[in-house]
């Protein structure tokens, strides 16, 4: 899949119910996770910082899916200007 391909599909999700229901559930998840990095051991500390990563990836990719895409076809238009 390409980058325009992959940025399409993650705003096609965000647009649905059930895409911010995920959204949500990933915020949640991430929220969690601080809590337990907050109590965890310190050789645990690589492990809960990688998910946190994880999840926050997501988060952001969904939220700047949409203008990236917006950004993309703009730079088409104006590549034909």
């Amino acid at each position: 899949m390409s980058n325009e391909q992959i940025l399409a599909m993650l705003y096609r999700i965000k647009q649905t119910e059930d895409g911010v229901e995920f959204i949500e559930y990933l915020k949640e998840l991430s929220k969690a996770n601080y809590e337990e990095f907050k109590s965890c051991r310190s050789e645990n500390n690589d492990v809960v910082k990688g998910i946190a990563i994880a999840y926050d990836g997501l988060i952001k990719v969904f939220e700047k899916c949409s203008d990236k895409l917006i950004q993309n076809k703009e730079e088409q238009i104006n590549s034909f200007v």
